[in-house]
This record gives structure tokens, C-alpha cells and sequence, in this order.
């Protein structure tokens, strides 16, 4: 009987189909872990493991001192676009975010055991920074415990359900100073939400009447920064109103 033997050809084809259709069949990509240090503005990173436990494992703050990241580059140094990534914050805290061609971010959820969580102006993505520029819808409705929320600065809109059935959340802070947009029905079904605060004032704040739409706000009140005048404090008096807020719209003591 005569033995078959492979060609070079052959089994670079078979090669080819196995590696072409394995993450078919492993249900999507997966990212090689590397582990990574911020040196001179840089994040230098070296392959550490692939054992597939963390596949999408991404340090949230910039200037630490190490962190474990996707392992990879985008092409030509331009920023690559990610749907469902896992970002990990903490051992209690996870976001997941979509990351656009253009350097943003949206956060889709939170998942957290905590009651405070403030979330990261940027997340790191094969070595790449992308902004955290949207709260995307339910974003916090999967952390049952989570009372507290403060907003990055770049968040320049919050969308329509971003605070939705957040069972337990009080307090939202906000951090915004260029432009705010938030979408109609953003604090829809937050039902314990008693303050919303202003660290700074954005510049161009962008409301519709429905802004408050599915919220009774009259138990809540709008805080404002301390150096908030007399005019503007009016004159967000007027602006919350016609967006729909019936509760108090005051400058913070402190």
C-alpha cells in the first residue's frame, strides 16, 4: 500500500482553513494578553500569556505603573473599530464598551458589586486611547448595588435609557465643560435618582422638553457648581423646567 504524502502546497491550504476558521468555530476573535508599562508617554508592551482566560483584559487609567492589554497595533496608526469589548476596572467593576474609527468610546454597560463608580475619560484598546464620549442605553441597569455614578469630562452626550432601571442609583455626577447633549428619556425609570450634579458647567448644554421624560423629578433637585451666578443659576432654572424637571435646581454649598 502506498502511503499518501503532503505537499508543501497542501498543507500550507489545510494551514489556511484551520486558522481561517477557528474562531468560527471558538465564537469570534480573541486577543493575545500582553502586559504593559507607560515609559516616557509610551505603553510599552511584551506578549505575557494566552491561555484565553481574560481575552479582552484592558488597563482603564492612564499614568499607572502596569496594566494588561489586548496585545496588537492598528493598522497604520490609526485607531481600529471594536464592538462588545470588556474592559476590566477593578476586581468588583467591568465596563463594556463599543469603540469607534474615530478615537471614541461608548460605554454600554457597567457591571459592578460596588455603589460608587466613576467612570474613565479613556480606555486603552491594543495599545490605543479612545475617549469615553457616550453613556450608551441601560448602561448601569446590570449593577444592582451602584448608588453613585460620576461622568468623565470628555462624556459630551448621554443617551436616551443611559440611567434606565438603575435600581438603586442616587447620585449622578457630572463633569462635562465643552458640549452636553442628553437625549430625551435619559433618567427614565430611575426612580431613587434624588441628585444630579454639576462639577462644571458645559458650555453648550443641549435638552429637549422630553429630556426628564419618565422621571419624577420632584423629589430631586440639579446642583450647580459654587461659582454658578445669580443670572445663569436663572436662568438653568428656566432651562431644567422647560426640559421637564419639577424638583429644585440650587448652587452646591461645597
Amino acid at each position: 500500500m502506498k502511503r499518501k504524502t503532503w505537499s508543501f502546497l497542501q498543507a500550507g491550504i489545510l494551514l489556511l482553513f484551520l486558522t481561517g476558521i477557528t474562531p468560527l468555530l471558538t465564537g469570534g476573535m480573541r486577543a493575545e494578553a500582553a502586559v504593559c508599562r507607560y515609559e516616557n508617554g509610551y505603553i510599552n508592551c511584551s506578549p505575557a500569556y494566552n491561555n484565553g482566560t481574560v481575552p479582552w483584559a484592558v488597563d482603564l487609567y492612564r499614568n499607572s505603573n502596569t496594566g494588561i492589554y489586548p496585545y496588537g497595533y492598528s493598522y497604520r496608526g490609526y485607531p481600529a473599530a471594536y464592538s462588545g469589548v470588556m474592559v476590566i476596572v477593578s476586581d468588583q467593576t467591568t465596563l463594556t464598551v463599543d469603540a469607534r474609527s474615530n478615537g471614541s468610546a461608548r460605554v454600554t454597560r457597567v457591571m459592578t458589586n460596588k455603589n460608587a463608580v466613576k467612570v474613565p475619560d479613556y480606555v486603552v484598546i491594543n495599545g490605543y486611547p479612545y475617549a469615553v464620549t457616550e453613556i450608551g442605553a441601560y448602561a448601569f441597569s446590570a449593577s444592582p448595588y451602584l448608588s453613585q455614578v460620576t461622568l468623565p469630562p470628555t462624556v459630551n452626550a448621554i443617551m436616551s435609557a443611559a440611567f434606565s432601571n438603575a435600581a438603586y442609583l442616587s447620585k449622578v455626577t457630572i463633569s462635562s465643560s465643552g458640549t452636553l447633549m442628553i437625549k430625551p428619556g435619559a433618567f427614565r425609570r430611575a426612580d431613587r435618582l434624588r441628585v444630579i450634579q454639576f462639577l462644571t458647567m458645559p458650555a453648550n448644554l443641549k435638552m429637549s422638553i422630553e429630556t426628564f421624560l419618565g422621571f419624577d423629578s420632584s423629589k430631586a433637585s440639579i446642583k450647580l457648581p459654587i461659582s454658578t451666578t445669580d443670572q445663569n443659576l436663572d436662568g438653568m432654572k428656566k432651562r431644567m423646567k422647560h426640559a421637564g424637571f419639577s424638583g429644585k435646581v440650587v448652587r452646591r454649598i461645597h
